[in-house]
């Protein structure tokens, strides 16, 4: 008979709870996570994802951290959380997290795993050194270091970080067990998810718009943006200015997007890089093509031609070719709703990454 397999404590850290492919990646963890995984959660308590973390550890074994931000008291707080809770495992989600969690398991001696949610570099070149430089001395601390994609290993090699220590595990997402019912929407309706900063790029939507005007394919479209972030009200005044109020629709924060995604005739990402873009595999989850800037990160997510369209950043004249295509060949679109559905089921389901993640602790712990 098989022993029962012994049951350990992992704290996951996340310096935000906001609309984002980070908190999303946390809270689906944790709620597939084995059973002998007893998960706890250090987040900010603020909305929308507080209240999911909060629900899904328990309030006994969730500690509430800072949004974005450093301070010794909430470091010292974690430290004694982590102390008291006798937790086996620190799992840090993205660069600020990356700091407290680090830092935590080389003073309480517990092992670290990290995880980068992408490998974003300050643009300020005195910044990039002085991140570079911090972040190979907190990858010395942990034991393993997990990337989302190969591009993003790629990424991080090239970048001297961690790279006798990754491990790459694919982000994953919910995956209904048959391919959703769908017809071609009309308007064709082009979904947009973001958190609406300057490396989801999505003004260059307006550019879009333009060229879709160009060659009279705009009165056919309709935009769909679902989130909120500080370029958000830029947005909406380049709409306005641009008199496209017709075309474009602002949903703000939702509870989720899959509703939007399920009635979309495509996903459109406009991303200057990625990690693995939780959006694009939620769209083909549901059978939705995406046309996805050729980035790290989108390039892992969607298979050029097959399950979705990939054109060079910021090319108007491109992503304008892969909408047309999509909406004048519609068998080509059914054919490609299928094959998203069938590759995200495949390689990109929440499960095989909650097991693969409960895998590597294991080994961790029994090293």
């Amino acid at each position: 008979m098989e022993m029962c397999t012994k049951s350990f404590g992992v704290l996951h850290i996340t310096l935000s709870s906001m609309i984002g492919g980070g908190p999303e990646h946390v809270w689906q963890l944790v709620r597939h996570l084995p059973d002998h995984i007893t998960s706890f959660v250090a987040a900010p308590d603020t909305r929308p994802y507080g209240s999911r973390f909060l629900q899904a550890a328990g309030r006994e074994r969730f500690c509430v951290m800072p949004q974005r931000k450093f301070s010794l008291p909430s470091l010292w707080r974690l430290i004694y959380f982590l102390k008291r809770n006798k937790i086996d495992i620190v799992h840090s989600h993205g660069k600020g997290a990356g700091v407290y969690g680090r830092i935590a398991a080389l003073v309480t001696g517990i092992p670290n795993v990290h995880t980068f949610h992408g490998v974003h570099l300050p643009a300020n070149q005195v910044k990039r050194r002085a991140y570079l430089s911090l972040e190979r001395a907190l990858c010395s601390i942990s034991k393993a270091c997990i990337v989302v994609s190969p591009g993003e290993a790629s990424s991080a090699e090239a970048l001297g970080l961690c790279s006798n220590k990754l491990v790459v595990i694919a982000n994953g997402v919910e995956v209904g067990a048959d391919l959703p019912q769908g017809t071609q929407p009309s308007p064709f309706s082009l979904v947009h998810v973001s958190r609406f900063d300057p490396v989801k790029n999505s003004l260059w939507l307006l550019d879009l718009a333009q060229g879709l005007r160009q060659v009279g394919l705009l009165d056919q479209c309709r935009f769909l943006l679902v989130g909120d972030g500080e370029e958000l009200p830029t947005v909406r005044q380049k709409i306005q200015q641009h008199a496209m109020e017709k075309y474009f629709q602002i949903l703000g924060s939702q509870p989720s997007s899959r509703p939007f995604l399920r009635e979309a005739g495509c996903y459109i990402s406009t991303s200057r890089r990625e990690g693995l873009p939780l959006a694009v595999l939620e769209a083909q989850a549901e059978g939705i093509p995406a046309v996805v800037s050729r980035v790290v990160g989108n390039t892992d997510a969607v298979e050029d031609g097959i399950t979705g369209f990939t054109y060079p950043l910021n090319d108007v004249p491109r992503a304008v070719e892969c909408i047309r295509t999509l909406i004048e060949n519609r068998d080509l679109w059914q054919r490609m709703r299928t094959a998203a559905y069938r590759r995200t089921k495949k390689h990109f389901s929440v499960e095989c990454m909650a097991r693969e993640t409960a895998q590597l602790y294991k080994n961790i712990l029994h090293a």
